[in-house]
C-alpha cells in the first residue's frame, strides 16, 4: 500500500498546487523547458512514477509571477532590516520601445540553513536584480517616476504580507529614498539629472522626518505662526506651471501643499541645527559612475584628439572612407570643379582608425548574424592562425571583436587584431572577391582594403590597439575581477581610489613620452596600468614591423593617450584628492563609508538584464518584460532560498493573490495605449508647430517683401540695429545675395559689422 502510494505523485493539497509544485514550474522555465509537462511526465515515467494532474500553463504563468512577487516581498525585507542600499539603472531600446532596467545593492543574510539570519556578521553585500520595465521615453523625469513606483511596489508587497506581520515591521514608500544612499550608473546628462531628482527626493524625506519630530514638540500656537510665513505665491509656485492664480487650486490641495511647505521649513531648520556630520550622514546620497563607461569615454577622448592632431599638424591624415553615395557626390564636385562643394565633402568624409574597424565589424562580424563574411572570415582566419602563427583552438577560433555591437573595449581589440593580422585580412578580402561569380569589390570591402594599406589609418589603428594594451584592458580586468568570495569589485575600495588617480598620470606619461612603449628597457610599470605583462604579445612586434612605414605613428600614440588623460580627468570627478568636494570619496568620513557599505565598480548588473531581456522577447515574441523580470527576480535573487527559510502557508496564498491580480491588470495592455496616446499628442504637437513656423516664416518673407531693401546709403548710415538686422535679412532672404548665403547673424556682434555687412550687399546691387 506504501509503495502504490509513492508510486503515485499529486502535486496539489486541497486542490491547490503545493509549493514544490509551483518551484518544479519556475525551475523548468529557468531552465529554458518548453513542454514543462513532457517533461514532468516523462522523468515521473522513468522512475515508475505516475503523476495525477499536471499544471495548466495558465497557472504555470502565474507560479513565474508569483517568483517576481516572493522576489518583492524579499527585497523589501531586505532594505527594511538593512542600514543603507544603493540604486542602479540603465535604459535602451528593444523594438523600438525604452526598456529600463534597475538593481539594488545592498547587505543581504544567506538563507542558508542552520545560519542565524538575523546576525549581520554573516551578510554580504551583493547586487540584487529589481527591475526591468518598459518606458514611455528616456528622460531623467521619467527614470525618476520608474523608482519612485519601484520603491512602492516593493514596500506594499512587504508591508502588506503575512510575513511584515510576523517580523512586527512595515516599510514605507519613503523607505526606498530615506534608506537609499548611493546611485551608479554611467555618466549620461539623463542619468546625472535623475541621480538630482532623487536626491531632492531624499532630503525632502529628511526634512518631513525632522518636521515631525519637532512639530510632535511645539505647540499648536507655534505651528499656526509658523504656517502664517507660507504666502499665497509659495503655495503657487509648489503647485506648479499649470495653475496661473491661487483661486485656481482648491482648498484641500492648498492645505496639503501648505503643509507640505511647512513640514519642509520646519524639517530644514531642524537640520542646519544638528551639527555638519550629523546632517551630512542624515543626507548622504552618493553618485559614482561606471568604471567600463570611464574607459569608454576616455578612448573616445583619445581618437577625437587623433582627429585634431591631423588639424593642427596640418598633416592629410588618414583616407576618405565614405560610403557610395558620399563617393557619387564627390566625383561629382570633381567633374563640375566645383571646389567649395569638394571641400565641404571631403570635410564631411568618415575616416580613421574607428571608422576602419567599424566597416570590419559590418564586414566580419556583422550583428544581424547574415550580413558580410561570418563563418566564411572564422574558418579563414582560424586555419591561418593555427598554420602560420602556431596559434592554439582556442586563441584561434575567437571571433572578429562585436564592433557592430559596440561592446566595451571592442575598437581597441578590433584594432589590435587588425594590426597583427594585417597582411591575412588583406588576403581573405582579396580571395573571396576574386572568388565570386563577376570578380571585384563591392563598397564595403574597397574601403576595408583602402584603409589597410593606409599608413595614417594604421597609424591611428596603433595607437588604438596600444591604449587597449597599455591602459584600457588591463583597467577593466581590474574593476571586473572581484576578489574571492565577492560578487564586484567595491568602488570605495583603497585599490579602486587609487588606482583611478593613478590613470591620468600614467597616460600622461605614455603621451610624452611615446617611444617608450617600444624601449625594450622601459619598466613595466610604466607600460601597463597593473603593471603586468602585456595581455597580447603580438601587438608591439606587428607594430615594430610597420613602424619604418609608419612616420606618424609615434604622433598619434601620443595624441591617443593625451586625449585619454583629459578623458580619465573628466569622468573621474569623484576620486579626486579634494576632501572639501562633497561629491568626492575623500570627502567621505569613515561613518559615511561604513553606511554606504559597497558600491558595484561597473554597471554590468544593469546592462545585462537589459541584454537578456532583449533575448527573452526574441525567443519569446507573445511575453514581455513584465513576465522576463519576475522570472529574472527569482532566478538571480536567491529567491527560492528566501521562500523555504522564511515564507509559509499564509504568503503563498498572498502571493497568489496578488498573482491573479497582477495578471488580470492588464498592465501591459494599459502601457501599450498610453505610449500610443503619448506618440499621437507629441505627433499632433509637431504638426501644429510646423505649421506655426510655416506661418511664422510666410508672415516673415511678406513683412521683407514689403520693406524692400534700401540702397541709400546716407539712410543705411542712419539705421539702428534692428533696422540693419532687416535690410540684412532682405538682401540674404529675399534678394539671395550669394555673398550673404554663408553668413550668420550671429557672426555679427556688433553694430560695425552689421553696418558694413549691409552696405557692401547695397554696393553689390
Amino acid at each position: 500500500m506504501e509503495l502504490k502510494k509513492l508510486s503515485v505523485w499529486d502535486p496539489t493539497e486541497k486542490g491547490i498546487y503545493k509549493a514544490s509544485a509551483r518551484k518544479l514550474f519556475r525551475d523548468l522555465k529557468r531552465a529554458g523547458c518548453r513542454n514543462h509537462d513532457l517533461a514532468v511526465k516523462s522523468c515521473a515515467a522513468a522512475f515508475g512514477i505516475r503523476v495525477k494532474r499536471v499544471m495548466s500553463m495558465r497557472t504555470g504563468g502565474r507560479c513565474v509571477r508569483e517568483g517576481g512577487i516572493y522576489g518583492l516581498m524579499q527585497l523589501g525585507r531586505e532594505i527594511k532590516n538593512a542600514p543603507s542600499f544603493g540604486e542602479g539603472s540603465d535604459g535602451t531600446t528593444v523594438r523600438g520601445v525604452t526598456q529600463e532596467s534597475r538593481s539594488i545593492t545592498v547587505s543581504v543574510p544567506s538563507y542558508e540553513p542552520g545560519v542565524d539570519d538575523t546576525d549581520q556578521s554573516t551578510w554580504k553585500p551583493v547586487t540584487r536584480f529589481a527591475d526591468v520595465a518598459p518606458a514611455l521615453d528616456h528622460t531623467a523625469q521619467r527614470q525618476f517616476e520608474g523608482s519612485v513606483e519601484l520603491g512602492e511596489r516593493i514596500a506594499n508587497t512587504y508591508s502588506n504580507s503575512p510575513l511584515a506581520s510576523r517580523d512586527g515591521q512595515r516599510m514605507d514608500a519613503d523607505d526606498y529614498f530615506r534608506k537609499q544612499g548611493f546611485q551608479h550608473m554611467d555618466h549620461a546628462k539623463d542619468g546625472k539629472k535623475k541621480f538630482r531628482l532623487s536626491k531632492e527626493r531624499k532630503e525632502r524625506v529628511v526634512n518631513r522626518d525632522l518636521a515631525k519630530e519637532k512639530m510632535s514638540t511645539m505647540t499648536v500656537d507655534d505651528i499656526l505662526r509658523e504656517s502664517e510665513k507660507i504666502s499665497d505665491a509659495d503655495i503657487l509656485k509648489a503647485a506648479g506651471k499649470k495653475f496661473k492664480s491661487i483661486t485656481e487650486i482648491s482648498e484641500s490641495d492648498r492645505g496639503q501643499i501648505t503643509l507640505d511647505l511647512l513640514e519642509q521649513r520646519i524639517g530644514k531648520e531642524a537640520l542646519d541645527m544638528l551639527p555638519e556630520s550629523e546632517a551630512r550622514l542624515l543626507r548622504l546620497f552618493f553618485f559614482v559612475g561606471c568604471g567600463g563607461h570611464k574607459s569608454l569615454n576616455a578612448f573616445r577622448y583619445g581618437v577625437v584628439e587623433m582627429r585634431e592632431t591631423w588639424k593642427r599638424e596640418e598633416l592629410k591624415g588618414p583616407c576618405n572612407l565614405a560610403n557610395k553615395a558620399t563617393d557619387v557626390a564627390i566625383q561629382i564636385a570633381t567633374d563640375n570643379t566645383d571646389t567649395e562643394a569638394l571641400a565641404r565633402c571631403v570635410a564631411s568624409c568618415p575616416r580613421g582608425g574607428t571608422k576602419l574597424t567599424e566597416l570590419a565589424g559590418a564586414l566580419f562580424r556583422h550583428k544581424n548574424h547574415e550580413t558580410g563574411y561570418q563563418k566564411k572570415h572564422e574558418m579563414f582566419m582560424q586555419a591561418r592562425k593555427q598554420e602560420r602563427y602556431g596559434l592554439n583552438p582556442t586563441d584561434s577560433s575567437k571571433r572578429f571583436p562585436d564592433v557592430s555591437n559596440t561592446r566595451y573595449q571592442s575598437h581597441s581589440y578590433a584594432a589590435a587584431e587588425l594590426v597583427v593580422f594585417r597582411d591575412d585580412y588583406q588576403e581573405l578580402i582579396e580571395e573571396i572577391c576574386d572568388g565570386k561569380t563577376k570578380s571585384g569589390t563591392n563598397h564595403l570591402e574597397g574601403n576595408a582594403l583602402k584603409g589597410l594599406q593606409d599608413a595614417d589609418t594604421l597609424c591611428e589603428l596603433g595607437a588604438m590597439a596600444l591604449e587597449g594594451l597599455c591602459c584600457s584592458w588591463p583597467y577593466m580586468a581590474e574593476v571586473r575581477t572581484p576578489p574571492e568570495g565577492e560578487q564586484f569589485v567595491n568602488a570605495l575600495s583603497p585599490e579602486m581610489i587609487a588606482l583611478h588617480r593613478r590613470i591620468p598620470a600614467f597616460c600622461e606619461n605614455l603621451a610624452l613620452h611615446p617611444e617608450k612603449i617600444f624601449h625594450p628597457n622601459t619598466p613595466q610599470s610604466e607600460l601597463t596600468l597593473d603593471g603586468k605583462p602585456f595581455i597580447d604579445k603580438t601587438i608591439i612586434p606587428a607594430l615594430k614591423l610597420l613602424s619604418d612605414d609608419l612616420p606618424n605613428l609615434n604622433l598619434m600614440i601620443s595624441a591617443m593617450f593625451r586625449g585619454a588623460t583629459r578623458g580619465w580627468s573628466i569622468f573621474t570627478p569623484e576620486y579626486r584628492d579634494d576632501p572639501s568636494d562633497p561629491t568626492t570619496i575623500s570627502s567621505l568620513s569613515p561613518e559615511m563609508l561604513t553606511r554606504l557599505g559597497e558600491i558595484p565598480m561597473t554597471n554590468d548588473a544593469n546592462e545585462g538584464p537589459l541584454g537578456s531581456t532583449r533575448v527573452y522577447i526574441r525567443f519569446n515574441p507573445s511575453s514581455d518584460a513584465y513576465m522576463f523580470s519576475a522570472q529574472a527576480r527569482a532566478t538571480r535573487n536567491n529567491t527560492e532560498s528566501f521562500i523555504s527559510k522564511l515564507c509559509t502557508f499564509d504568503d503563498q496564498l498572498h502571493v497568489m493573490r496578488l498573482a491573479r491580480a497582477e495578471d488580470a491588470s492588464g498592465k501591459a495592455r494599459k502601457f501599450r495605449e498610453e505610449y500610443l496616446r503619448l506618440q499621437k499628442e507629441r505627433a499632433d504637437s509637431a504638426r501644429i508647430k510646423q505649421a506655426n513656423l510655416i506661418q511664422k516664416k510666410s508672415n516673415e518673407a511678406e513683412r521683407l517683401n514689403a520693406l524692400g531693401a534700401e540702397t541709400d546709403r546716407t539712410k543705411i548710415l542712419n539705421m539702428t540695429i534692428k533696422e540693419l538686422t532687416d535690410q540684412f535679412k532682405v538682401y540674404k532672404s529675399v534678394l539671395m545675395d550669394p555673398i550673404l548665403a554663408n553668413v550668420t547673424q550671429s557672426s555679427m556682434k556688433k553694430k560695425e559689422n552689421w553696418l558694413a555687412t549691409v552696405l557692401a550687399a547695397a554696393a553689390r546691387m
